[in-house]
């Protein structure tokens, strides 16, 4: 089957809210059969997914059907088909969504014909689903103000010496901790620091950075489930340098480098994954409001490329 989701940083998040989700649900039920005892009427709910970058027109939005995560995750309950959904730039233009035709049933819905929505900082949004069902679903958030000044750095504690990382630099774990650096972002409700891998997902061609995988060894054999791992991590607000854990790094090759200032809404959601992921928590915070749950979010984001090779041992 060929692949019917775009590639944009988007369609990421949403990739990995969904896995972390339907990971929390499954491993909640597994060995249940079909219908867990505590869910006997089971009724999956409507999920929206939207992420609205500074600048750039809107690409996408994801609209599927899933329980939630106290119930049943059911996987022929995905795309939820012809819904209207309408993006407000508050007292500005509007934005209709529809179904994009390359991908029907997957839940993803793109600009109607040639409209477009560009969203601009300090200004907010609201979008507004109704489904076929006429279940409504509504959520805002508010855009932060643009990255003017970030760098990526390498810092030696031993002797406190920084390194600058240039775009197109070549990084392997043995080097010093590797450090973002940025200036307070007007508007931000916290930060995202973000590594994904550019390299084609691939399991006969991907190689993990772990100096003792075997690629002769059952043990260490690549699932499908690991190509699309991709590091990440929350800042509050009120920080301007973060740690980039080389763990976050997890295969040999192209990686993209981001540092995204989001909004409050985005934020929170985020750190409630993080704590959903520690176990403190049972599910994230959602700010979509209605007859069903979701994110919808706003953020501003700065890049940089380098590539991770392999070393043979650790220091």
């Amino acid at each position: 089957m060929k692949n019917l989701k775009s590639k944009n940083l988007s369609d990421t998040i949403h990739s990995l809210s969904l896995t972390l989700i339907a990971f929390i649900v499954l491993t909640v039920i597994i060995g249940c059969d079909d219908t867990p005892l505590e869910v006997t009427n089971y009724n999956p709910e409507p999920y929206l997914s939207a992420f609205l970058e500074n600048g750039t027109p809107v690409a996408e939005v994801w609209l599927e059907r899933m329980s939630p995560l106290e119930g049943l995750y059911e996987p022929s309950n995905t795309g939820e088909r012809n819904a209207q959904i309408t993006i407000y730039e508050v007292g500005g233009d509007s934005l209709q969504m529809v179904e994009d035709p390359d991908s029907l049933g997957y839940g993803r819905y793109v600009p109607k014909d040639n409209q477009s929505l560009i969203p601009e900082s300090f200004k907010e949004y609201q979008i507004k689903v109704v489904t076929t069902g006429n279940e409504i679903l509504e959520a805002e958030t508010r855009m932060p103000g643009k990255i003017e000044t970030a760098r990526v750095v390498l810092i030696d504690i031993a002797t406190m010496t920084e390194t600058p990382v240039n775009d197109g630099d070549t990084l392997t774990r043995n080097d010093p901790n590797l450090y973002f650096l940025w200036e307070t972002v007007e508007g931000a409700g916290g930060y995202k620091g973000f590594a994904k891998c550019l390299e084609p997902r691939d399991s006969t061609a991907m190689i993990p950075l772990d100096p003792d995988w075997d690629p002769t060894d059952e043990d260490d054999e690549i699932e499908d489930g690991d190509l699309e791992r991709a590091g990440w991590t929350p800042m509050r607000n009120d920080q301007t340098m973060t740690t980039l854990p080389w763990i976050i790094f997890n295969w040999q090759g192209r990686y993209q480098v981001s540092m995204l200032a989001v909004s409050t809404e985005y934020y929170e959601y985020l750190f409630s994954l993080q704590r959903v992921m520690q176990g403190m928590i049972n599910k994230p915070k959602y700010n979509v409001t209605g007859d069903g749950f979701g994110v919808f979010g706003a953020y501003s984001r700065w890049d940089i490329n380098i590539y991770m090779q392999k070393v043979e041992s650790m220091d």
